[in-house]
């Protein structure tokens, strides 16, 4: 490439590739930039993003660490080399990245990548520190409200319920707040309460397979048996490969009594989750209540 308008060109094309859904023409794109050997820091930057949103992480990975090769002192390459880790599942690494940028330039955004990866690493202590950061930076930060709220539900569940309202008033069409709110009030029994948030984060995203789990278990405790069902259903059908919908489907069927969909409901998620002994415990619970039921059932009929 001859000049930065050449470059900055280039990075429109592949944006406008990545736009019209063509990631054969993006990374087509992506390896002219790679190529050259230009210093320009932030031309790196954009393009570590335009590879990231082409889901391209290793190009994304070399393009971030010429970045930072170019420029050490920028937090806005480190905070990229951060999220190309995270892609990869590199937590330590995205979390040591993440830690940089902020040491050259804190910053709300950056408070929240820290204490995600920090999350992800089972450090919930040092995630709900980096995440009040990021709100005593910003108290409109959305973000910083939610995933402190979620670091919080299980041992501050108050806490937590005003920081997702916080969350719903700066955006209102914030679904996962809608959805952690349904978690929370449907533990502490207030179901009415519970499903019309889960009806609010259905009603935002309705692909998201959780918050038809937490509307289709509110919906049990208050006897709507054949809604809670489709619920489950739906969540299965959403993301039919995660265990657990199996198995919550199968505890509520084995709480109706419906023994014979409560084992297909179990066996639905040992298939998937073959080393789980939560699974298997339950299927030979449920099984031996079954035949205890047929016997008893060939005793009455003699």
């Amino acid at each position: 490439m001859k000049s930065d308008g050449d470059e900055d060109a280039i990075i429109r094309a592949i944006e406008h590739a990545l736009d019209q859904n063509n990631p054969n023409r993006a990374m087509r794109l992506l390896n002219v930039v790679q190529e050259a050997e230009s210093r320009d820091v932030t031309l790196w930057i954009r393009v570590a993003y335009s590879a990231l949103n082409s889901e391209q992480f290793q190009q994304a990975l070399e393009a971030a660490h010429k970045a930072v090769s170019i420029d050490p002192m920028s937090a806005n390459a480190h905070t990229v080399l951060g999220h190309c880790f995270e892609e990869l599942g590199l937590m330590e690494q995205a979390e040591n990245a993440f830690t940089r940028g902020i040491e050259l330039s804190p910053s709300d955004p950056r408070y929240v990548f820290l204490g995600v990866s920090k999350r992800r690493l089972g450090k919930d202590d040092e995630a709900e520190i980096a995440f009040r950061s990021a709100l005593w930076r910003n108290g409109k930060n959305e973000e910083a409200a939610f995933n402190l709220a979620v670091c919080l539900r299980e041992k501050s569940p108050d806490e937590a319920m005003s920081l997702l309202k916080q969350a719903v008033h700066i955006a209102p069409d914030y679904a996962d707040a809608y959805r952690e709110m349904s978690f929370i009030l449907g533990r502490s029994g207030q179901y009415a309460e519970a499903i019309l948030c889960a009806r609010n984060a259905i009603r935002h995203n309705p692909e998201d397979a959780w918050s038809w789990v937490y509307i289709a278990a509110a919906l049990a405790e208050i006897q709507e048996h054949d809604e809670a069902e489709r619920a489950y259903l739906k969540a299965i059908e959403l993301d039919p490969t995660e265990p657990a919908f199996c198995f919550l489907l199968g505890n509520y069927y084995r709480h109706l009594c419906i023994i014979d969909k409560a084992v297909r409901a179990y066996q639905s998620a040992i298939d998937l989750d073959p080393e789980n002994l939560k699974y298997k415990s339950s299927i030979a619970i449920v099984t031996q209540e079954q035949h205890r039921g047929d016997k008893a059932l060939d005793g009455d009929a003699s």
